[in-house]
């Protein structure tokens, strides 16, 4: 990690990499609803095979998977056009960090390497410093309309079972009186 900040020109590090925009010209506006509140900002670097952050990432995926379940439980999941873009969106997210934690911990990378997240292009940049090449990988992102048509229909069929074992356990309370 110090290796890869010695040949870049970071402004600020956070906890699960640093940051390359300056700072003093233009203040940060990106805004995530993540704990690592930095890790997909296309200004954000991440070192691959740092252990301590892909740790972190790993631990802040487990709590938006949590937060994805959670929002499928609201009782106006299924009617909240409000709530449905929100998963989308977090859906994504969740999937582009996915990602990162991928490529950060792929073997097949050289240690050291300089990972940066692209989210408008789908894309992610990986920078070998000792080499001076850059490989850009696609990210294969699963459709977040389908995502969200499974979400609702588990929600669904979860509910009706619910009320069918809810009803036949109150028919067999009647049968016991």
């Amino acid at each position: 990690f110090n290796e890869a900040i010695n040949n870049e020109t970071p402004t600020f590090v956070h906890e699960t990499g640093f940051c390359t925009q300056n700072l003093a010209l233009s203040p940060c506006t990106y805004m995530s609803d993540f704990e690592t509140q930095c890790a997909l900002c296309s200004s954000s670097c991440h070192v691959t095979h740092d252990s301590e952050a892909i740790a972190l990432l790993k631990k802040d995926l487990r709590v938006q998977t949590h937060n994805l379940e959670q929002v499928q439980e609201a009782l106006n999941f299924e009617t909240s056009t409000g709530i449905q873009k929100w998963y989308k969106t977090h859906y994504r997210n969740t999937c582009m960090l996915k990602n990162l934690i991928e490529v950060l911990s792929d073997d097949a990378i050289k240690a050291g390497c300089v990972v940066r997240l692209l989210t408008r292009s789908n894309s992610m940049r990986i920078t070998n410093l000792e080499t001076k090449t850059v490989e850009e990988r696609k990210l294969a992102l699963p459709d977040v309309e389908q995502a969200l048509q499974a979400a609702i229909e588990a929600k669904s069929d979860k509910n009706k079972d619910k009320a069918t074992n809810n009803f036949l356990s109150f028919l067999d309370s009647l049968k016991e009186e």
